[in-house]
């Protein structure tokens, strides 16, 4: 088995506005692991959901639906992050500082405010 190894900050591979290959290799590894991370997300929201469902009493019925929630927020990050991964590879090119700031804004389904997607959305 093949010592693990650290993966460069991206910023550290990062040279110019166009990916190179290398660089489009490493997204495009993130984005595989993502899509594992995403399957896995969507199983457990389910398998919690339908838990809570047959729970036995009103304590493991609430832990079940926490958990649920709790992997459904986490399964829309992993998308949002996924959607990210996927935009880099299909431009083979780096966005300019202001949108890279933009998209690395705070997942909006974890913030307070019910108009945080649409303000959001509005920037893109």
């Amino acid at each position: 088995m093949k010592k693990q190894q650290m993966n460069p900050p991206i910023d550290a591979i990062r040279t110019d506005d166009r990916l190179t290959p290398k660089q489009a290799e490493h997204l495009e590894g993130q984005l595989l692991a993502c899509k594992v991370l995403l399957r896995a997300c969507q199983d457990g929201t389910f398998d919690f959901s339908f838990s809570s469902t047959y729970a036995k009493d009103s304590r493991e019925e609430r832990l079940n639906e926490t958990a649920a929630l709790v992997l459904s927020n986490v399964l829309q990050s992993w998308r949002e992050a996924a959607t990210f991964l996927e935009d880099l590879l299909v431009l083979r090119e780096w966005p300019d500082e202001v949108t890279l700031a933009r998209w690395m804004l705070a997942d909006s389904s974890l913030t307070a405010t019910r108009d945080t997607a649409s303000r959001r959305r509005s920037w893109m």
